[in-house]
């Protein structure tokens, strides 16, 4: 029984945190920095899952670690242990790394496609 509410509660928490970081993950064009602000409305304000200052301090410490973006891990082992930390992970990056996965293999089947073409030079302009 105290598994069955262990897990029912990591599911809700995880759907939770699950629902929020997919959307942040693809508005991250460029970096993760320019979704820290909703990401901390989420996490502070929304969700009540840590104080303002948890999340400063955490942001400090992911910046101060290689590769820097694992805020989001930190934020979701705060709100549900590791399970939590690894749901975050792959809810941030998944959906971005699976985009680009999708791109890559349509870019590479378009091998010799008038759209690739003029789509490469018009990267190559200027």
């Amino acid at each position: 029984m105290r598994f069955a509410l262990l897990a029912a509660s990591l599911l809700a928490l995880g759907i939770g945190i699950e629902l929020n970081q997919p959307l942040l993950s693809l508005l991250a064009f460029g970096g993760g920095a320019a979704v820290l602000p909703d990401m901390q409305r989420q996490a502070v304000e929304v969700h009540h899952w840590l104080t303002s200052r948890e999340f400063l301090d955490m942001f400090a410490l992911s910046r101060a670690i290689p590769p820097g973006s694992m805020i989001v891990v930190l934020v979701g082992q705060k709100a549900a242990g590791i399970a939590g930390g690894l749901v975050a992970l792959l809810a941030m990056f998944g959906p971005s790394s699976l985009l680009a996965y999708a791109l890559a293999r349509l870019w590479h089947r378009a091998g010799g496609a008038a759209w690739r073409e003029t789509v490469e030079q018009g990267s190559q302009a200027g």
